[in-house]
């Protein structure tokens, strides 16, 4: 008898180790899985600071001189030619159709910040069509049902601004100075980040 309770007292034990061994196991894969998610995060973090400053006009390169700025014809609403030229103030333009998404988020983040903007910076919003999917009409009805109160333009038939600033790729934005130099160019990370501080820098230093 005495054999049995000792047999059943062995085994119990060795059930509770066992136990406490497999809640051990847990409990550090546990904390092994908060730290590779806490550096997951700090590794998602990195990138987007990294993807922001390389994106922004830094202090270091303030003086640096870009290409410059072509000028060459456009067209407004009224289908009246004009030239899209640096005036008074610095200015960024936003290089855009309607069949590209992305592009069309560009715009619609441009335009989050042209009403604090506007008065240091002028925005020209240069929209690419080709008369088959992308016609005025179906710009026009766009802008007035997203509330697109930036100034919007056309390029010519041939694409005289987009070849003469060597814009290969929509979206693309430039960031322009007084001076009419190019300093910066957007094209694949466009959000708000990016666009604030390429626009604060600008108008506090050009």
């Amino acid at each position: 008898m005495k054999n049995k309770k000792t047999l059943i007292t062995f085994i119990l034990i060795g059930i509770l180790l066992i136990l406490a061994i497999a809640v051990n196991i847990i409990a550090l894969n546990g904390k092994n899985e908060v730290k590779k998610n806490i550096q997951v995060q700090s590794n998602v973090s990195t990138e987007v600071e990294n993807t922001v400053e390389a994106n922004v006009i830094t202090e270091e390169n303030l003086e640096l001189t870009g290409e410059k700025y072509i000028e060459a014809d456009v067209k407004d609403a009224n289908d009246i030619e004009t030239i899209l030229e640096v005036k008074d103030n610095p200015m960024i333009i936003v290089f855009w159709n309607i069949s590209n998404e992305n592009s069309v988020e560009a715009l619609k983040t441009v335009q989050a910040f042209y009403e604090d903007y506007s008065e240091k910076i002028n925005f020209n919003c240069v929209t690419v069509i080709d008369e088959v999917k992308e016609t005025k009409e179906n710009v026009e009805k766009f802008i007035s049902e997203n509330n697109i109160t930036m100034p919007i333009v056309y390029d010519s038939k041939d694409n005289s601004l987009i070849k003469a600033n060597n814009v290969t790729k929509i979206p693309t934005i430039l960031i322009i100075n007084k001076n009419a130099e190019i300093i910066n160019t957007l094209t694949n990370e466009i959000n708000e980040d990016i666009v604030e501080a390429n626009l604060d820098i600008l108008s506090e230093n050009y």
